[in-house]
């Protein structure tokens, strides 16, 4: 704790509507996370072609990293726990 630490952080994938990005915080060691996050506007969330829209970049066609796709599998499975839960 309170250590410096370098942050990298990089675009790994996007769908309709989120972003997943890889941060790799280097220290010692490496640790890295992986966040999913969305574009809100004044409208609410917006589309990740919007948000490229706004960046001026065209949005370049995202190949799906298997990291990404386990993610989402398990992020189905912990809302389908939720809704079915007995408690």
């Amino acid at each position: 704790m309170f250590q410096r630490f370098t942050l990298r952080t990089h675009l790994i994938y996007w769908d309709d509507s989120h972003f997943w990005m890889e941060h790799l915080f280097e220290t010692k060691g490496r640790t890295v996370a992986i966040s999913k996050n969305l574009a809100k506007g004044k409208n609410g969330v917006a589309s990740t072609q919007d948000a490229f829209e706004l960046l001026n970049h065209e949005q370049p066609t995202a190949v799906r990293p298997e990291k990404i796709e386990v993610l989402q599998e398990t992020e189905e499975l912990l809302k389908s726990l939720q809704t079915n839960s007995v408690y």
